[in-house]
């Protein structure tokens, strides 16, 4: 770059920045391109004549001078093609790879899929060369998509792959929006555009490439299930390891981006590298065990080409494959081959003692895993802390799988209960440092993963501090946008982890609030104000209470249609709502407020999940006078329960939660001392309790 008298140098890795490269139309890499006041001037063509220092003098118009002879560089013995022809050795010392050990099938099968939609979003050139854009297309669907289809272990994955195969045509070729369309299915945007922050096991797309090769070999000669991926080009079946061979040397030369690495790669495949030309028919052993091979072989040239001596570069390393190194040979440490197969299947597809047929089929919990799965989750967020003798206190039981909340009540009875359980409690000022989803508090990131994972309904309910409505700034976020709220990142925190499971079909948001003086219902999706249409239903067991009268929803597919979704319904939340009452147009201030994520996965075969995050944001007590006072923000113990001795006196009106159980709708069950939670407490039956009644805990009405 020149933006005036002194040339700047800014180095890009695409690998990484994919998006920048992209948008610049660099089709390969490395790749020089001189820009003046901010317009690109010439690009360095690395296939002609000019030398780079030639390019470099002329754009910067500068003389070079050499005062001195160049140092010497050092030189070291790169492996020839037919080192690894046979048998792959390894070195003693440290290994090249970090964080192997660990690592999961179902997180390198994640990687090897983002990987695979991050490069077909950013080598196709719409926009730019059309002819080079055609014969991309004509590649893909000829020789790369119908081998994914009936090669790669994941049935969902190989389901998209096949919808896009039959979708390629002239629209997808002229019309980048649609391209991009057909790309959402299997990875949203920002997923492709960063991937960075959603690589399971893997820190860059090289990595992940590597993972979907070798599942793609492993999926040599799989029996298709009803025939429903058969794909036939001349009569023989696309995965076989020759088409799967020829796959994987038709992705690298028309989509990988840098040149060097497509140069070597395909140079190597031509010239038979690690004994591929030998195999006339090969299986699935023999071309899994062949990628193996060729995987070491450019692990050690690239190692080299590098300046790393004297380090381990073979693959799988020790740590991961402690049995694959065990062998030798005249002397010298050799890999166990029979082993490394073994470990390759259990690494990107199944293990050994699994059927085929377990591959057609995606994982199911079993029996005792339903028995033992929560039906619903709560989590209680507290404004403030209870005071020590106050209305509301904080205790545990080791005898009960959650928290104890005890609540002082006028003429208890035991019909009537003092204390009560939820599955955890959290306060607010714990969420003072939450800027990131991974910076929430541990309790509320596993009860999201647990039920995006497994299914079923999760309430969060905040308690708002008594006279406030719920519009708390912990739920919705500061008005100016500059920190989020706990609804939006744990939307953000629940969509990155229902991607990740695959099943993932739509993902859709709906707010609403209720009036404290009329509960009349306002959609906050559409404006503040209350709308007499809407109107809550029971409409049976199976379906549950539902919204009568058109409740909007918006699908979300990234964390930027997220922050516009929770924006708008913070926005009328927060805003006082109009009503007519007794004839008379009245203004509301004060109002609960509820917004639901819903999740609906699907293996595409019949077979369907529904999960839901219910946020309900409580306004504080409704009855009595004037906010509470400040309340002193205490530690807590270890152990969870609160300091014994806070001042605080006997005052009923210092924490919000004025009669707990008449606030909640079935959010806890009463005290039992049992090891399970066999009794739902009743609690107010109000509409937006209702909604939420699953995740809160299903049951009674008003006591």
């Amino acid at each position: 770059m020149w933006g005036g008298q002194e040339p700047r140098i800014v180095a890009v890795d695409c690998a990484v920045h994919t998006v920048v490269c992209h948008s610049s139309h660099i089709r390969g890499f490395p790749s020089v391109i001189f820009y003046r006041n901010g317009r690109e001037q010439e690009s360095f063509d690395r296939r002609g004549n000019e030398t780079l220092e030639g390019f470099a003098r002329k754009v910067l118009q500068l003389r070079v001078t050499n005062v001195g002879p160049n140092p010497p560089l050092p030189t070291v013995s790169l492996p020839s093609i037919g080192h690894y022809e046979s048998i792959a050795p390894f070195g003693d010392g440290k290994s090249v790879f970090e964080q192997e050990e660990g690592v999961s099938s179902k997180e390198r099968i994640f990687d090897a899929e983002l990987s695979f939609a991050v490069l077909l979003d950013v080598a196709m050139p719409h926009g730019g060369d059309k002819a080079l854009l055609i014969r991309k297309m004509g590649v893909l669907k000829e020789q790369i998509l119908p081998v994914v289809a009936v090669s790669f272990p994941d049935d969902l994955f190989r389901k998209k792959v096949t919808t896009m195969h039959e979708t390629l045509g002239d629209d997808l070729v002229e019309d980048q929006e649609a391209w991009t369309r057909a790309l959402d299915a299997f990875f949203p945007k920002n997923m492709r555009g960063a991937p960075a922050k959603f690589w399971k096991h893997c820190t860059q797309l090289t990595c992940g490439l590597w993972q979907f090769f070798h599942a793609l070999t492993v999926g040599v000669d799989r029996e298709q299930a009803a025939d429903r991926f058969m794909w036939h080009g001349g009569g023989e079946a696309l995965n076989t390891g020759a088409s799967v061979m020829a796959c994987i040397r038709a992705t690298v030369a028309e989509f990988l981006l840098c040149q060097d690495c497509v140069e070597h790669f395909v140079a190597a495949y031509d010239a038979c590298a690690a004994d591929r030309c030998t195999m006339k028919h090969p299986d699935r052993e023999h071309t899994a065990m062949w990628l193996w091979r060729f995987h070491n072989i450019v692990n050690n040239r690239t190692s080299h080409e590098r300046g790393i001596v004297g380090k381990d570069t073979a693959w799988p390393t020790k740590d991961e494959c402690k049995d694959c190194r065990d062998k030798t040979l005249a002397g010298t440490k050799v890999f166990d081959q029979a082993k490394v197969y073994r470990y390759l299947l259990e690494a990107y597809g199944q293990p050994l003692a699994a059927t085929t047929a377990s591959w057609e089929t995606p994982e199911r919990p079993s029996e005792s895993q339903h028995a033992t799965r929560r039906a619903f989750t709560a989590i209680t967020i507290f404004s403030s802390r209870p005071r020590e003798g106050g209305f509301c206190s904080i205790g545990q039981n080791a005898l009960i799988p959650g928290k104890i909340i005890k609540v002082k009540r006028p003429g208890a009875t035991a019909l009537k209960p003092k204390t009560f359980v939820v599955d955890d409690i959290v306060f607010a000022d714990a969420l003072a440092q939450s800027l990131k989803p991974q910076n929430l508090p541990l309790t509320l990131i596993r009860d999201i993963e647990e039920v995006t994972r497994s299914g079923g309904e999760l309430a969060v309910v905040h308690i708002g501090a008594r006279g406030t409505d719920g519009s708390s700034p912990q739920m919705w976020g500061l008005q100016d946008g500059k920190r989020p709220g706990l609804v939006e990142l744990c939307c953000q925190l629940a969509l990155s982890c229902a991607w990740s499971t695959h099943e993932l079909r739509t993902a859709k948001i709906s707010a609403v609030k209720a009036s404290i003086l009329t509960e009349l219902l306002a959609d906050c999706l559409v404006s503040p104000n209350y709308n007499k249409s809407l109107v809550v239903r029971d409409r049976g067991p199976f379906m549950g209470f539902c919204v009568d009268g058109g409740l909007s929803e918006v699908c979300v597919t990234s964390e930027d249609d997220i922050k516009a979704a929770v924006a708008i319904s913070g926005s009328n939340i927060r805003s006082s709502g109009t009503f007519l009452s007794g004839g008379r147009t009245r203004v509301d201030k004060r109002a609960h407020a509820l917004l639901t994520l819903s999740l609906i996965f699907g293996n595409g075969v019949g077979s369907h999940r529904l999960s839901k995050i219910h946020f309900l944001d409580l306004a504080g007590a409704e009855h009595g006078k004037g906010a509470a006072p400040a309340v002193p923000r205490v530690a807590q113990r270890n152990d969870g329960v609160l300091p014994r001795g806070l001042s605080g006196g006997n005052s009923r009106d210092d924490f919000t939660l004025k009669a707990f159980h008449k606030i909640i709708h079935n959010l806890s069950q009463s005290f039992n001392t049992s090891t399970t939670r066999p009794v739902v407490a009743g609690w107010r039956d109000s509409k937006l309790t209702r909604l939420c009644q699953s995740g809160l805990g299903a049951g009674g009405k008003s006591d």
